[in-house]
């Protein structure tokens, strides 16, 4: 069955986390296993570097003008998409947070943070993967303000503990995109109302 854009109906968002983070989940769970009668070491803060080696920390470059028109919604389109996977990379959701018109009504936002939170912050993991692999994207006006889609191929998944001891990997897939975003004019910016991350299923 093929995926849609679907709108921003809380219904449909709250489904949204499992598509969006398939690939860290994976390595959260995983990274679970084993006896609970185990010994555990002592840490030790001089051998455990704050991020693991090699992790990419750049954020994505922002749309250095933002106008209220189709094409600046889609530059923006693609520059938030990458923004959330540059937020799960870091285990930050506050870039996320910092581009919403309404912090408490962005659905996926909220679940993005809780991810983050109890999954890879609290179980010391981090995504190593590279940056999504983004198709043709669209913008349409919507009766909120402009809707932009799009599709995206996401890699594959390399989940890390914070020393690079332990690794996961999960396959990468299509996915497609929907950004829904109205234009500050007081701000000269675009804001947005929530998001979805949709798996393409085939068949």
């Amino acid at each position: 069955m093929r995926s849609s854009m679907l709108g921003v109906e809380a219904r449909v968002l709250g489904r949204l986390l499992t598509a969006l983070l398939v690939l860290t989940l994976t390595g959260s769970s995983l990274s679970g296993c084993g006896s609970e009668d185990e010994p555990k070491s002592e840490p030790s803060p001089t051998s455990k570097p704050s991020v693991p080696p090699g992790l990419d920390t750049t954020p994505p470059r922002k749309p250095a003008k933002q106008t209220e028109t189709k094409q600046s919604a889609v530059e923006y389109g693609r520059y938030f998409a990458m923004l959330v996977q540059h937020s799960i990379r870091v285990r930050d959701i506050r870039p996320v947070m910092a581009e919403t018109l309404d912090q408490a009504k962005c659905t996926t936002c909220r679940d993005l943070s809780e991810h983050i939170e109890q999954n890879l912050r609290a179980e010391k993991l981090w995504e190593d993967t590279p940056d999504l692999r983004l198709g043709k994207f669209t913008a349409r006006r919507s009766d909120a303000g402009f809707a932009v889609t799009g599709p995206f191929q996401y890699p594959p998944g390399r989940v890390v503990t914070i020393d690079g001891s332990e690794r996961d990997v999960a396959p990468g897939g299509p996915f497609a995109f929907a950004l829904y975003m109205v234009w500050d004019a007081e701000g000269s910016r675009w804001r947005v109302i929530d998001y979805t991350f949709m798996s393409k299923s085939k068949g």
